[in-house]
């Protein structure tokens, strides 16, 4: 009887290998267990609805979207009719619920909450412990971050920085390079915008733009309310306006 030898050892022990994978990558599609890159190769299965990337460490309701490029990441959880729709990650211990929609290449991580009908998109990140409900929607570059929340009719975008305790309610945009923190509390029909900066302890409320370069701050309460605008360059000489980068002292 003849004796066959293998000549080319590694060449067998590649296919053997190829072999191993091939078996492996069979052995999870019958099991519905797959690895995606995006949540750090964990191993997870493609949501009934929509067929997105769920990791078998989160948790997506049935009713729950998420879309086929979408992810959703280690002990994140998408329920009842939440959507998460083209590129956007939901991670850590994210949560999102109710009606709230996360598309474009938004990420959601952390300790962080998006519920209602908020809606986070493009480029915009969710951290920390923020949380984003109502009909507010945060989009562009903006980050929301530690503490911070945005309700109502809120509006955060271009690449706005919201952190702290601050709050972002009614009919209030903050956009263009503008930074919230501290306990602020931006409300009414409120627009902070340019490279303008509220901190502390302020409540602005009213028909008030805050802009240019602006500079909101105080430790212990401060008020601002009526019809300003504050820091803005605009000729309107019913407008009142403060030097650029001015700090705003006065109190109730």
């Amino acid at each position: 009887m003849k004796k066959f030898r293998i000549n080319n050892k590694s060449g067998f022990v590649k296919w053997l290998r190829t072999m191993q994978i091939s078996f492996m990558v069979i052995g999870m599609a019958i099991f519905g267990t797959t690895v995606f890159a995006s949540c750090g190769g964990s191993q997870g299965h493609s949501h009934s609805n929509g067929g997105g990337f769920v990791a078998n460490t989160a948790y997506a309701s049935a009713s729950a979207f998420i879309g086929p490029q979408a992810s959703l990441c280690d002990n994140a959880k998408a329920q009842q009719q939440a959507r998460i729709e083209d590129n956007a990650v939901v991670k850590g211990n994210a949560v999102v619920y109710l009606s709230a929609v996360i598309s474009g290449n938004a990420v959601v991580m952390e300790d962080s909450y998006v519920m209602e009908s908020a809606k986070v998109t493009e480029n915009a990140v969710i951290k920390g412990r923020a949380q984003v409900f109502g009909n507010a929607r945060v989009y562009g570059n903006a980050v929301f971050a530690e503490s911070a929340r945005a309700y109502d009719n809120a509006r955060i975008y271009d690449s706005a920085r919201i952190s702290g305790f601050a709050d972002i309610r009614g009919n209030s945009s903050v956009y263009g390079q503008a930074r919230i923190s501290g306990k602020a509390q931006v409300m009414g029909n409120t627009q902070v915008y340019d490279s303008a900066s509220i901190s502390g302890e302020v409540w602005v409320n009213g028909n008030i733009h805050v802009c240019g370069n602006a500079v909101l701050a105080n430790p212990t309460y401060l008020s601002v309310r009526g019809n300003q605008h504050i820091g803005c360059s605009d000729s309107d000489s019913n407008k009142e306006q403060l030097p650029e980068g001015n700090t705003v002292s006065e109190s109730l």
